[in-house]
């Protein structure tokens, strides 16, 4: 029995853009659908020169112009791992052209390129998702309906706590990056908009009214620091409201004195649920043992069949749930609310640095041992920078 293909093309060719076109090429085996990838864009053609070739070689077209991309009518979908500020136009442009669209995350960097997006979306009919690759595994929907359905009881919080600590290279690789506005573009790029805002968007969906809903976002207090040498911030300790009544508090940091992957906990009344990239941990209060539901790292494959099942118009499966633009707006609006804090920048005195000669970081020694009392104990500290200095001293 023949299978359905879609054609599609993909804008970029290094960095993100390249484990994209590697994702299309070696997934079909995996998926219900094959995707074809016939064309990519890059602007930058020279810096990947033996890229270029080896795309050709295995026949796809390679063009330095997105237009061509949108002027293909072979091409059905496109794959946008494009800077933040490009998000809203080139998605517009993609779906005006008759192409689904696959966005990379945030959704965009304001509320107001969001909602350009959607109108877009709805006028043309046609999918624009986006790429929160997190929320597609199926465990994910099976742990959010447990939630609704009081298997753990009453949510009392959900927390996150990250750091993934940058040097120099990280904000000297792009223009836009630690950036709060670039080329007249709100983009507010930040841990919590996108290094970590897979994980930032994991709480809120998992604090959302029902399966498929994410929580609204209706205020926020706490701190945001900048330690590197940047515009926006690089360290936030805050807790948001939300619709739902339950509070979200993040604790996600670029300066951390230690490397740690996102750990997302939810109490609730009966349980507290701890869940990694690697998996997750249901501990009862009572005598129920604990369970163990084991994930696969970064598992693209789940956010590739939700997005062929939604160009072919099929709906999202039982297991799943499509990162559509009604979830991104929420962490979009989370993002937003975060911007309105005021940034403090943490004195040289409680930084320190790494490899100071070569491409030089920057830390906060004892952050994180602070990340995991406030997440343990449900205390977001009231103001980060005195609980860094009371440590330092």
């Amino acid at each position: 029995m023949s299978r359905n293909k879609i054609n599609i093309g993909v804008v970029g060719i290094g960095g993100y853009a390249e484990s994209i076109t590697n994702l299309v090429l070696e997934s079909n085996d995996k998926l219900d659908t094959d995707f074809a990838l016939i064309a990519v864009c890059d602007p930058a053609l020279d810096q990947f020169t033996d890229r270029v070739k080896q795309l050709k070689q295995q026949g796809i077209q390679v063009s330095d112009n997105y237009d061509d991309l949108l002027n293909n009518p072979d091409i059905q979908a496109i794959w946008l791992p494009v800077p933040h500020h490009l998000h809203a136009s080139f998605s517009i442009r993609a779906l005006e052209a008759g192409k689904a669209v696959m966005c990379e995350k945030p959704a965009a960097g304001n509320l107001a390129e969001v909602d350009s997006m959607i109108d877009a979306e709805t006028k043309t009919k046609l999918p624009l998702l986006i790429g929160f690759q997190e929320i597609y595994d199926p465990n994910t929907l099976l742990l959010k309906k447990r939630l609704l359905n009081n298997d753990f009881g009453k949510i009392q919080t959900v927390s996150c706590r990250a750091s993934w600590p940058k040097k120099l290279s990280y904000y000297n690789r792009n223009q836009w990056a630690g950036k709060a506005v670039f080329n007249d573009h709100i983009i507010n790029d930040s841990p919590v908009t996108n290094a970590m805002g897979h994980f930032a968007n994991l709480c809120l969906f998992f604090a959302g009214p029902s399966p498929k809903q994410n929580a609204t976002p209706l205020s926020v207090q706490g701190q945001t620091l900048r330690a590197h040498n940047i515009e926006n911030f690089d360290t936030a300790s805050i807790t948001a409201t939300t619709d739902t009544n339950i509070p979200i508090t993040l604790l996600l940091t670029h300066a951390g004195d230690q490397l740690l992957n996102p750990v997302i906990m939810i109490h609730c009344d009966n349980a507290i649920i701890t869940r990694t990239l690697e998996q997750i941990t249901i501990e009862y209060k009572d005598s129920t043992p604990t369970e163990t539901i084991n994930l696969i790292l970064r598992d693209r494959i789940p956010m590739l069949q939700g997005f062929a099942d939604a160009i072919q118009n099929h709906p999202a499966r039982d297991n799943q749930i499509w990162a559509t633009l009604n979830i991104a707006r929420k962490h979009v609006q989370l993002i937003e609310l975060v911007s309105q804090l005021p940034i403090t920048s943490v004195p040289n005195t409680l930084i320190a640095h790494t490899n100071k000669d070569t491409d030089r970081g920057t830390i906060i020694p004892n952050l994180m041992n602070i990340f995991e009392q406030a997440q343990l104990s449900q205390q977001r500290p009231e103001s980060l920078l005195e609980t860094i200095e009371s440590a330092h001293n």
